[in-house]
């Protein structure tokens, strides 16, 4: 195992030994660098999956992209810490791996800094940044947990995610979500997604598709589900004392409403 500089000394392409600082390219279990002394953008070699890398690592200050928005870079590796800022497209391929990003490019309206696939992810910790998950259109991804501590995340349709819990930033997902724990922050889900157990104890939760909450356990925060005209169904609410909840009773169907005592609201358009 070696610790691999990549320069861009002769081109942007991942295979070419004279493009590593050590003057060979990686081999199996080798850690990469991506860092400030070199922003040269990582373009062509992108297919890496015949082998496992060590740590995938780019530094702040690391400038250039990875990827390409037609090409993802492909890589197999035991772990990823992401806190570049040129635009990069990453895939980990079956990797069952831990990804922190804290930081990235900024991002216009509609793009994300960093673009994430992979088949296998089981965490991803996004600290800051603009992070899009199998976001594009016909991108697959599967992923176990995703822990935003600031920044915003878009999840595309074609992620299966399991958990997400929100401590402060933005959470966008077309995806369902069988465990939503929303702590402060906020978190909008838009067309079909559903989720299986809402659990919001600060900040907000926007449901904005067809997809049915199962259980929302409404601790603080307001639950909003005013801002569509689409009919919507939560099988049992369980609203709390410092809960809220927006709604429009002609389009949103409570099946089992459960209230405790102390100050809790529901409003809605003929309220």
């Amino acid at each position: 195992m070696a610790n691999k500089i990549f320069t861009g000394a002769t081109s942007g392409d991942f295979s070419v030994a004279g493009n590593w600082l050590s003057g060979s390219a990686p081999v199996a279990a080798d850690n990469l660098f991506f860092i400030a002394d070199y922003n040269v953008d990582l373009t062509a070699g992108l297919d890496q999956t015949a082998v496992t890398y060590g740590k995938l690592i780019v530094e702040a200050g690391y400038t250039g992209k990875i990827g390409t928005k037609i090409a993802y870079l492909q890589i197999p590796c035991t772990d990823v810490d992401f806190k570049g800022s040129g635009e990069s497209y990453i895939d980990v391929s079956t990797s069952a791996i831990d990804i922190r990003v804290d930081g990235t490019g900024p991002a216009p309206t509609g793009k994300s800094g960093l673009y994430l696939k992979g088949s296998a992810i089981d965490e991803i910790n996004v600290i800051s940044g603009s992070v899009g998950v199998a976001s594009k259109a016909g991108e697959t991804a599967t992923v176990t947990t995703i822990v935003l501590n600031g920044g915003a995340v878009v999840v595309g349709d074609g992620c299966t995610l399991t958990n997400a819990t929100v401590y402060s930033g933005q959470l966008n997902s077309q995806a369902s979500v069988t465990t939503l724990k929303i702590y402060n922050g906020s978190s909008v889900l838009v067309e079909a997604a559903a989720v299986t157990t809402l659990s919001l104890f600060n900040g907000s939760h926007t449901h904005n598709g067809t997809g049915t909450i199962a259980t929302a356990n409404i601790e603080g925060g307001t639950l909003d589900l005013f801002r569509s005209g689409l009919a919507r169904t939560i099988t049992t609410l369980n609203l709390n004392p410092g809960g809220n909840v927006i709604y429009d009773p002609d389009l949103i169907t409570i099946t089992t409403l459960n209230i405790t005592g102390g100050p809790t609201q529901i409003s809605s358009n003929n309220a």
